[in-house]
């Protein structure tokens, strides 16, 4: 939805005052063979459901950190960066004092027939989707936090100020950038090749808000950012190393 005021036949003049941002981008190749070997031989640390199988998180043993093997390591530097222009598109002058950090990596999959409840990604800030296979859409929830227009359906067709349910198709190679609030689920998955996504949290490092307000906060970690000039103590920024 555009950020700018839109005039209707009327004249009336309707301006979108709390836009909720989504990201999208592409990694402009095909998923290499090495890649999708990799996931689908990933059993080791990984969950198995009746609807397909999940890996889960990267805290563990250090061969469970999704993000750290080398057949991901091209995927997550694509994913860090879309994330991090998401992150300055949106807080254009958190940089260079805040950054990003990867908090957990996992990856689904799931056959024909599967679907992933509606869920949100609680004690995380920004979280994404890296579609591997599969043309299934992610459905996503309107906040409850819209009042009337959250609690009112009249169907997919709306103007993008009053939405219901958003499908979003997620192409094989994209990724999809969210606020980690935003409740979302996949339906019946009806691809036959079923649905395989990679999925990533992200939270705030560095340093946050100024004393004069009684807000600063400085928080630890490893960043996916570029930019090496930070408070001492935040972090060094290291791409997709989490």
């Amino acid at each position: 939805m555009s950020t700018v005021a839109k005039k209707i036949e009327t004249g009336l003049d309707v301006d979108p005052m709390f836009p909720m941002p989504v990201g999208r981008a592409h990694i402009g190749r095909e998923i290499t063979e090495e890649e999708i070997s990799f996931l689908r031989g990933a059993d080791r640390h990984s969950t198995k459901t009746p609807e397909g199988r999940v890996w889960h998180n990267n805290w563990g043993p250090p061969d469970a950190n999704l993000a750290a093997h080398p057949e991901m390591k091209d995927i997550f530097d694509f994913c860090g960066t879309a994330i991090l222009s998401y992150f300055k598109f949106v807080w254009p002058s958190a940089m260079p004092r805040a950054s990003l950090s990867f908090t957990q990596t996992w990856f689904n999959i799931r056959k024909r027939g599967g679907q992933h409840e509606a869920h949100d990604h609680s004690n995380s800030f920004i979280s994404a989707v890296f579609n591997v296979w599969g043309e299934d859409p992610i459905i996503f929830e309107p906040p409850k936090t819209s009042g009337l227009f959250g609690s009112i359906r009249f169907g997919y067709e709306t103007s993008g100020f009053a939405p219901d349910f958003v499908p979003i198709v997620i192409p094989a190679g994209g990724i999809l950038i969210f606020p980690s609030h935003l409740v979302h689920s996949v339906p019946r998955i009806e691809d036959p090749a079923g649905r395989c996504t990679i999925s990533m949290n992200t939270f705030p490092v560095g340093s946050m808000g100024d004393g004069d307000n009684l807000n600063s906060l400085m928080i630890g970690g490893v960043g996916i950012g570029e930019n090496e000039e930070l408070p001492e103590g935040a972090m060094k920024v290291n791409l997709a190393t989490r």
